[in-house]
């Protein structure tokens, strides 16, 4: 008798624990929208409480410019209604996160969060390399019905923001456009970055899982975990409930590299020449280094003349630099470009060609 007294007492306990509605506290003064309708538009004001469902949602009402915003559906008055996001946060967060991770996020963006393997799609040149990471994306293509005529493919509307960017807020956090975003219950700074409980939320619609490369088999359904968020330079690592089960990593890029990856996908041609690559505190990377192609390396020998002067030739030690410089690489040369570069006691000038 006692033990199926536990038994009921661990079920009870269980759905209790599991099913609880997340609360939020409102950072700024925010619209809230009914979720079937958009209308009316009403506001909750700053400090108030309000209640979520767990669910996710877009919303081009929420933005005064129209554009769309990632949404929590929350629970008023016996309605579900929109809210952004961005405005809320957990009421049991310890902590909020700082500038750097929680980035305002817009199309004017000078850095944004992708998944690491971003790097590898764009050194590869080859759009079709998404697909090995995300292959969800095909089938996918709209056919005329009339002529058969394959009007729009998987690429043509390809926007790294909409499509591949991971967005964090105080209260959630979308991993590129895809089913599933992780509502974040706490979150406490660490030594190697932060510390979170999240729970797997739902979008209203269903969408694409794109983020496929993420390993998914650590998150379960209505269970809440820990998600460890390790900082290392430009690189962000995930990992759920302890360090040995890796989620997955991100790489935070700048315009250029988002600029070009996203022409790489809508035309399967990019430029790296001006690419800034994400690299570890360490100054490692975690994907081959890139290479620039000839058409890239002759259009950085028309901007770019190095000339050594001061050099030397008698002294051993400064000979055995010179060396050194003479052999290093194209891309080492771009990789410390600045002007005026001292390196190991030789002053080395960068020189630009007048057209």
């Amino acid at each position: 008798m006692r033990n199926y007294l536990f038994i009921i007492l661990f079920v009870l306990l269980h759905g209790l624990l599991f099913a609880e509605e997340l609360q939020f506290k409102v950072l700024e003064r925010a619209k809230y929208v009914p979720s079937q309708t958009l209308k009316p538009v009403n506001y909750l004001e700053k400090d108030s409480i309000v209640t979520g469902n767990n669910y996710i949602g877009y919303s081009q009402a929420l933005t005064d410019d129209f554009t769309f915003s990632l949404s929590i559906i929350l629970l008023i008055d016996g309605g579900e209604y929109l809210a952004d996001a961005e405005k809320l946060i957990s009421l049991y967060a310890h902590d909020a996160f700082a500038s750097d991770i929680a980035i305002n996020h817009s199309r004017e963006n000078k850095e944004l969060w992708v998944p690491s393997y971003y790097a590898d799609v764009l050194n590869s040149r080859k759009r079709d390399t998404l697909i090995g990471f995300e292959s969800s994306w095909l089938p996918w293509e709209s056919i005329d019905d009339f002529t058969g005529e394959v009007l729009e493919n998987w690429h043509t509307r390809y926007n790294i923001n909409y499509n591949g960017e991971v967005m964090f807020y105080n209260a959630a956090i979308r991993l590129t456009l895809n089913d599933y975003c992780f509502m974040v219950k706490d979150i406490q700074k660490t030594d190697y970055g932060y510390q979170l409980v999240c729970i797997r939320a739902r979008y209203i619609k269903g969408g694409r899982i794109l983020g496929s490369n993420f390993n998914w088999s650590y998150v379960k359904d209505d269970e809440y975990f820990s998600l460890l968020m390790v900082e290392d330079g430009d690189y962000l690592d995930l990992y759920v409930d302890n360090f040995s089960q890796k989620f997955g990593s991100l790489i935070k890029i700048r315009q250029e590299f988002a600029k070009q990856f996203e022409l790489l996908i809508k035309t399967n041609t990019c430029d790296l020449t001006s690419v800034q690559w994400p690299r570890r505190a360490d100054g490692s990377i975690d994907y081959p280094f890139p290479t620039l192609n000839a058409l890239e390396e002759d259009k950085q020998s028309e901007l770019i003349e190095l000339s050594v002067d001061s050099i030397d030739t008698e002294n051993p030690p400064t000979a055995q630099n010179s060396a050194k410089i003479s052999a290093m690489p194209l891309w080492a040369w771009l990789v410390i470009i600045g002007g005026v570069v001292v390196v190991g006691g030789v002053v080395v000038f960068v020189v630009r060609r007048k057209k």
